[in-house]
């Protein structure tokens, strides 16, 4: 008698065996892609810390809804699960990643000037960002200009009260803050309009309306 696919023969009857009960969960597969899914998280919240980051609040800007403070724990727990994913995925290849190292650490010993060019170079930015020298630093100070560009967009369509509202500052002692540096502002003065008819950058008012000294002098 032929059996259909996926079962077997037990007492004079066939049994059949679904596929769900065979397949047993595969923890390699699920390490590998919590691993993808987790490096992807980081590079997406990474860049948006990096651009508008900390002063998006200001200006109301929540990236696909989220507002800073989501996206700086959901960067940092991603980078936890990403640091386990890592070793977990080691753990269920390591024969076969011991195999592969072995093997390129064939070819890389005869390739030595790619080694030590490679090695000089990871050495370099290691030692740059540690002493704040460029590039590491100019690629650190970058976000200052990108800070400028995202105040400069929000302030746009923003006006003072508005501000005064997602800095949690009252709209009164806003307007005197600002009127203490020579700005004269009333609550629905545009705030893109402040900065060309003063000395100051966007984000010296930002800091003015927050009662710290601005960065201009």
């Amino acid at each position: 008698m032929t059996l259909p696919s996926g079962s077997f023969m037990q007492g004079g009857e066939a049994i059949l065996v679904t596929k769900a009960v065979r397949r047993r969960f595969q923890w390699r597969a699920f390490a590998a892609n919590l691993l993808l899914f987790s490096a992807l998280a980081e590079v997406v919240s990474g860049v948006f810390l990096y651009t508008p980051g900390f002063i998006a609040h200001v200006i109301g800007f929540n990236f696909l809804g989220l507002n800073f403070r989501q996206w700086a724990i959901g960067h940092t727990v991603f980078g936890l699960v990403f640091l386990i994913a890592a070793l977990w995925h080691v753990f269920y290849n390591w024969r076969p990643i011991v195999r592969y190292v072995t093997g390129q650490a064939r070819v890389v010993l005869g390739h030595r000037r790619e080694l030590l060019e490679s090695v000089l170079l990871a050495l370099f930015f290691s030692v740059t960002s540690i002493a704040n020298w460029p590039p590491s630093a100019t690629i650190w100070d970058y976000r200052y200009t990108l800070r400028e560009y995202w105040l400069n967009w929000g302030f746009s369509r923003m006006t003072v009260a508005e501000l005064a509202g997602n800095t949690r500052v009252p709209v009164g002692k806003a307007v005197a803050r600002l009127k203490k540096y020579g700005i004269e502002a009333r609550p629905e003065s545009n705030l893109a309009e402040l900065v060309r008819n003063s000395q100051y950058t966007a984000y010296d008012l930002y800091l003015i309306v927050r009662g710290r000294r601005p960065e201009t002098r």
